[in-house]
């Protein structure tokens, strides 16, 4: 899947600084490898992990009402416009 300059604009703003783009070559169960991109972690945020693995159910229930609150109903991201 292609994305646009401008798609990939908006990813960036939605990442925000705490992350940096990189192409990678995942290789595939057949084989094969395609090209994309990964948002990483930059290491100067990385006091704001924790010490325990990441766990999506988790952050569902203690954090996602906080991050949506964020986000306005026109859906502006804090950090810049998402449109």
């Amino acid at each position: 899947m292609e994305l646009s300059d401008k798609e990939l604009h908006i990813l960036d703003v939605y990442e925000s600084e705490e992350y940096y783009r990189a192409s990678v070559k995942p290789v595939l169960e057949d084989g094969s490898e395609v090209e994309a991109d990964v948002y990483v972690w930059k290491e100067e945020f990385s006091h704001a992990l924790g010490s325990e693995p990441w766990s999506y159910d988790e952050w569902r229930s203690k954090h996602l009402g906080a991050w949506v609150s964020k986000l306005s109903p026109h859906g502006a991201h804090p950090d810049g416009d998402l449109k």
